[in-house]
Formats: structure tokens, sequence, C-alpha cells
């Protein structure tokens, strides 16, 4: 029963950080994502599913996995609304 209430709690740490970086990334149609968004939201689901399935990673280090690679790719996104060449 322990390790049904782990997995649950993970899955749902998961899910409402994939909801804030969905938030903040922003809405946009599948028909106008860049190749960039598309890979950067596979990885991100990816990582979701790892941390809440794979209990040899602990709920520190996959957070800090999603949270990291949101913010870069926030970042990369910006820099490439600032500068054209980027």
């Amino acid at each position: 029963m322990n390790d049904i209430l782990v997995a649950v709690l993970r899955s749902g740490m998961a899910f409402l950080v994939l909801l804030v970086i969905a938030r903040i990334e922003g809405n946009t149609q599948l028909s106008q994502l860049t190749y960039f968004n598309y890979v950067t939201g596979i990885t991100i689901g990816s990582i979701a599913a790892t941390l809440s399935i794979d209990s040899s990673v602990s709920e520190a280090e996959g957070l800090a996995g999603l949270v990291s690679w949101g913010a870069l790719s926030f970042l990369v996104g910006w820099l490439s609304l600032k500068n054209l060449t980027f």
C-alpha cells in the first residue's frame, strides 16, 4: 500500500509541475509549434514520466530536472524573441 501512495504522490507532483510549465510556456496550437517547442514538450513529458514511475530517481532530482528544463526552454524562447540571429 505504501508503494501505491508514493506513486500517486509522485504522479501528482509531476502533474502540477507540468501544469505550471505549460501555463508559463503559453498556449500554442500544434500547427504553430516549432520543432524546438515540440521536442521540449516531449522531453518534459518524459522527465515527468520518469519522475512518476522510476523510484530510483528522488523527487527532488526529478523536480529539479523538470524545472531546469522548463526554465531553459523559456530562456531560449525569450532570447529568440529578443535576438533574431539567436
